[in-house]
């Protein structure tokens, strides 16, 4: 995190731990883990809308990781975390 803003730092911090929180939610399902292919989905994910912001000033990012909390939590499709972390440019 060499140069960068109190802002982005904070974002970073944002972002890493709302990640934690869906990979945890993921873990306390009883579907197969499959912690590496979602950790790198979300690196795939994070790194194409690294610097994009939604209208509200909220990074992009934020907005997959919610929709696949709510697909996870909610609806039960554990596999589509990986597409939707991968596939919401």
């Amino acid at each position: 995190m060499d140069n960068l803003s109190p802002k982005e730092i904070a974002d970073e911090e944002m972002i890493n731990q709302a990640f934690q929180e869906l990979l945890n939610d993921y873990l306390a399902t009883k579907h197969r883990k499959r912690v590496e292919i979602i950790t790198k989905a979300f690196n795939f994910a994070n790194q194409a809308h690294k610097g994009i912001k939604r209208r509200s000033g909220e990074p992009y990012i934020m907005h997959p990781i919610a929709v696949a909390k709510i697909v996870c939590n909610e609806i039960g499709l554990v596999l589509l975390l990986f597409v939707q972390l991968c596939c919401m440019m």
